[in-house]
């Protein structure tokens, strides 16, 4: 039989060395994310905000066939602002991270985008309103994407229509601990319309009908 030289037995010994060794780390790294993965999930499970500190009702979500539409508003604190009942410090901090989050960056994740030709001011409503746009199939990868960033750390319920309501729902839940309060989408088309023109009375829009072709 043939056997190996002492050179190429240390050779053999030290490479199947560091196949374990290669071996073990990457099963440590592995369970190492599992674990943090799971705290994570836990964090997410026990997030409590109150309804004053949280910054969904200042969204609005229509995941639809094609693409996915947000909408967030920001407002814009006065100094003679007399509310009742003023926002907590907590979703200041949040809302000032989200306007900086969105006026730093104009695209997010593999299809997000921000139309900042669409960003419109309200006197009205003393803020102004950002809109996004992400491809609806890649929905999952969007919700990732917001928990990767820690802004699903200020949302705990958010406004949505749509059919993708009811079939993303799930996933933002467990991926990113936000549930989606599910709207009538003809009635929010309604309401929408009607802030527009109470609220910019400035503005003029038109609509065209565009015929499906052949």
């Amino acid at each position: 039989m043939p056997t190996l030289g002492s050179g190429a037995a240390e050779r053999a010994l030290l490479a199947g060395g560091f196949l374990l060794l290669s071996s073990t780390v990457a099963l440590f790294c592995l369970e190492r994310k599992r674990l943090r993965q799971r705290a994570w999930r836990q964090r997410l499970t026990y997030k409590k905000l109150s309804k004053s500190s949280d910054l969904g009702a200042s969204f609005g979500l229509d995941i639809g066939g094609t693409l996915a539409k947000i909408v967030y508003f920001e407002r814009h604190e006065a100094g003679n602002d007399k509310r009742k009942r003023p926002r907590s410090a907590s979703l200041d901090v949040a809302a000032g991270e989200m306007t900086q989050f969105l006026r730093e960056n104009e695209s997010f994740g593999l299809t997000g985008v921000q139309d900042v030709r669409l960003r419109i001011h309200s006197k009205t409503l003393n803020g102004m309103f950002h809109f996004v746009q992400f491809e609806s199939n890649k929905t999952r990868e969007a919700i990732e994407f917001i928990t990767s960033n820690g802004i699903n750390q200020s949302l705990r319920i958010l406004p949505c229509t749509g059919g993708g309501a009811h079939k993303y729902g799930p996933a933002f839940n467990e991926i990113a601990g936000i549930e989606l309060e599910k709207y009538d989408e003809i009635e929010c088309t309604i309401l929408g319309l009607h802030l527009l023109l109470t609220t910019l009375s400035d503005e003029v829009y038109t609509f065209e009908f565009v015929a499906k072709q052949d």
